[in-house]
């Protein structure tokens, strides 16, 4: 009988490899047995101790070269921009009629709270009662707060359908040659567009049709915010009162109902 001293090189080689395989094996056997016996929360950490092992030894892909940037141009055009600022403010705009038949208008209106509305102040009267017509309904309404230019409006009855307040732009944010419209009409929504020409203390001076412009007006900008209102003090018919100072009359205490 032989002794390992008689094998040559290449068995030793083969000894050593057969004898490595089945330590292997005997050791996965091991592994999985006291896997198996272990408690759950040892088996967790283990595995995770695995998945990070793995996320740091299987390489990065072969394509994993940075990607180009995609650049997406995307053109709009002033026409679509000009019907969006309508259809914003389209919910916002109401038409004050005298409270009698036949009805005859008095002001465009503009809904600055659910349950306020700011119109032109030439043509209404302190406590006065008019007939709102509103995308949401109609009903009746009270002046209950009249000043240099501007009115204010509440509906009487307390189930009246609340308003969508519109969006009221800073006077500091209109610029010179910015494109606005007017959305006036004493039945409908009729618009007129123009630039802007001119900006006072508390004034938007615009190109805009003065013919198509009635008491009341909105003028919007191409974001859909209201930047003037038009009042009947005078000043020319394409001239409309700052946004702002609208606010302002609006929310100052004494207009308070």
């Amino acid at each position: 009988m032989g002794t390992l001293g008689d094998l040559k090189a290449q068995q030793l080689v083969l000894l050593a490899v057969f004898v490595s395989f089945v330590t292997s094996i005997a050791t996965g056997i091991t592994t999985v047995s006291l896997m198996e016996s272990a408690p759950q929360p040892v088996q967790e950490v283990v595995n995770r101790i695995v998945e990070r092992t793995i996320e740091r030894v299987v390489p990065a892909e072969a394509n994993s070269e940075p990607r180009e940037k995609e650049i997406i141009t995307t053109v709009v055009k002033e026409e679509d921009l000009m019907i969006g600022s309508v259809e914003k403010n389209a919910a916002s705009v109401v038409r004050v009629q005298v409270d009698a038949e036949p009805f005859d208008f008095a002001s465009i209106g503009l809904a600055v709270g659910p349950r306020a509305i700011v119109a032109d102040g030439f043509q209404l009267v302190q406590d006065g009662v008019y007939r709102v017509v509103a995308p949401q309904g109609t009903f009746s309404a009270r002046v209950v707060a009249r000043g240099d230019r501007f009115a204010l409006l509440v509906p009487e009855a307390a189930d009246a359908p609340a308003l969508v307040p519109a969006s009221m732009a800073d006077s500091a944010g209109v610029k010179l040659a910015q494109s606005v419209i007017a959305i006036s009409g004493s039945g409908a929504n009729e618009v007129a567009s123009g630039v802007v020409t001119g900006i006072g203390a508390a004034s938007v001076s615009t190109s805009v049709s003065g013919a198509d412009i009635l008491p009341g007006a909105a003028l919007v900008n191409l974001r859909g915010d209201v930047v003037g209102l038009r009042v009947s003090d005078g000043s020319a018919a394409t001239t409309f009162a700052a946004a702002s100072a609208a606010k302002a009359f609006a929310e100052a205490p004494s207009a308070s109902p």
